[in-house]
């Protein structure tokens, strides 16, 4: 569900973006722990200093906090996609939630045909959400710059890779489908594309990870990028305190959460061969992990807590003029 607030908007004049991607870990109903104190940390630590332009969440499952994050945002980012997915009330939606400064063209979502029905996952509409972000001249007009930020969250279980592996190809065919030009469709060379999210499949040297590159085509890691030595765990067992006192048995150390951006994508219909499309170049100044926690003692979760089992990836990019 698409929100547009009455609030000032104002355009970077340099063009340069502070986009975060983050699973804050908001399960549906009675499961989750301190799901409104967490909430709460989150909102204010974004809005004491409201550095990012577009904020890009995953499993907001839970209704009651997907609201408050609404009310509790829209003061600096009047432009939300609270909720994707079928009206279906035997499901849960999505869990994806578009927060921004910058005010969203379009907006569109595609649930993904193939998902584990071992695992949870199944009763959520996990798929691909995209919101369109124009730059320049008015709708339609000739010369507008085009941001696309795509935004996704991978089937979950290391045992699944089968069913991330057919995700990730039709993550692959929608971008190409939406890329491919036509007689209505923008330059590509005007539209920048960003792919975000948790995609659950650890990097970096992994065959899954490479297998996730291939099928993606290839798009740039812009934290391994910008880091090529860092680790950059945002799944991390030794020192996330949230994940420590929930998940008591795991042990892993993972990459899990990416920002791609792509220079070119295949064209979407094979006859058309091989040829990719040239897409507008994202120029990356700096991509880290974002770390929040909890200012005061939870009750039920360790002091100075992390605000989620997962850390988020924040990166500032620029659009070339």
């Amino acid at each position: 569900m698409f929100h547009k607030f009455n609030r000032p908007f104002f355009l970077l004049n340099d063009m340069k973006i502070r986009l975060l991607t983050y699973n804050l870990a908001m399960l549906p109903g009675p499961f989750g722990t301190a799901k409104e104190k967490r909430a709460e940390g989150f909102v204010k630590k974004i809005m004491k200093k409201p550095v990012y332009d577009i904020i890009c969440l995953q499993e907001i499952f839970a209704e009651d906090i997907r609201a408050y994050l609404t009310r509790g945002l829209q003061a600096n980012y009047p432009y939300i996609v609270d909720k994707s997915g079928s009206l279906n009330p035997l499901n849960q939606d999505s869990g994806l939630f578009f927060a921004s400064k910058f005010p969203i063209l379009r907006h569109t979502f595609r649930e993904f045909r193939d998902k584990s029905l071992l695992t949870p996952d199944v009763i959520a509409d996990k798929g691909i959400s995209a919101a369109y972000f124009q730059f320049g001249p008015a709708a339609g007009a000739a010369g507008a710059t085009i941001l696309r930020v795509f935004l996704t969250h991978l089937q979950s279980r290391e045992s699944e890779f089968k069913t991330r592996e057919k995700q990730l190809s039709q993550i692959r065919g929608f971008i190409a489908r939406s890329s491919t030009p036509g007689k209505k469709r923008k330059d590509p060379a005007k539209i920048h594309t960003i792919l975000v999210g948790d995609f659950n499949v650890a990097g970096d040297n992994g065959e899954e990870y490479k297998k996730m590159l291939d099928l993606l085509h290839y798009p740039r890691d812009l934290f391994r990028e910008k880091n090529p030595k860092k680790k950059g765990f945002s799944w991390n067992s030794q020192e996330n305190l949230f994940l420590k006192s929930v998940y008591q048995d795991d042990t892993d150390m993972q990459r899990l959460d990416y920002i791609f951006t792509y220079d070119h994508i295949p064209y979407a219909h094979k006859k058309q061969g091989r040829e990719s499309v040239k897409l507008g170049k994202v120029v990356c100044h700096s991509c880290g992990i974002f770390r929040p926690k909890l200012s005061g003692n939870p009750g039920e979760l360790p002091g100075k807590c992390d605000l989620s089992d997962h850390y988020g990836v924040e990166a500032v990019i620029e659009i070339p003029g």
